[in-house]
């Protein structure tokens, strides 16, 4: 066999494995797309669900005995807005986490792969981050005093609530 052939037979061979290669890189892509897609819809619906419940919670503050612990008004919106975010979250289960993971797995693949990350990645931090203002807010209320958390926590728990209707409530209350 001459070189020449040997060449010929050796670019049909690259050829035909890169073309395989191609197709079975873009099943793999496919699949894990479709996994994303798939955990966002699950995620959507759970955020909804959440929504709905915490719409339908009967959440009602004794304000008083806040009032008897001198809480400031202030420290106390701040604390609710951080149980309303940190129990949502909770509500939502590990399905950011699982989304994120999945995002995750398709950078991670893509890399390999030599593409460019998906659009997928950017957001990704987003989902399993908490940002630096939610942050300040949770640091503001584990600065807080015992007794009144514990009180918080009796009263609301991990429960998801509606912070506008429970703000509204707190407005009509003297304080």
């Amino acid at each position: 066999m001459r070189v020449s052939e040997i060449y010929s037979l050796l670019l049909v061979f690259l050829l035909v494995a890169t073309t395989k290669s191609f197709a079975n890189n873009n099943a793999i892509l496919r699949v894990l797309d479709e996994d994303v897609k798939a955990k966002i819809v699950l995620l959507s619906a759970k955020i909804t669900k959440c929504k709905q419940q915490a719409q339908s919670s009967p959440v009602v503050l004794e304000t008083n005995v806040f009032k008897k612990l001198k809480v400031k008004r202030e420290d106390l919106l701040k604390a609710l807005y951080y149980l309303n975010i940190r129990n949502k979250n909770h509500c939502e289960g590990g399905l950011r986490e699982s989304l994120a993971y999945a995002i995750g797995q398709l950078a991670y693949t893509r890399n390999e792969l030599g593409l460019a990350v998906s659009d997928y990645s950017k957001a990704s931090a987003e989902l399993l981050y908490e940002s630096t203002n939610f942050l300040k807010v949770r640091a503001h209320y584990e600065s807080q005093s015992k007794p009144f958390r514990d009180e918080l926590e009796k009263q609301i728990g991990t429960t998801v609530f509606d912070f506008n209707s429970l703000l509204e409530t707190l407005n009509t209350d003297e304080w």
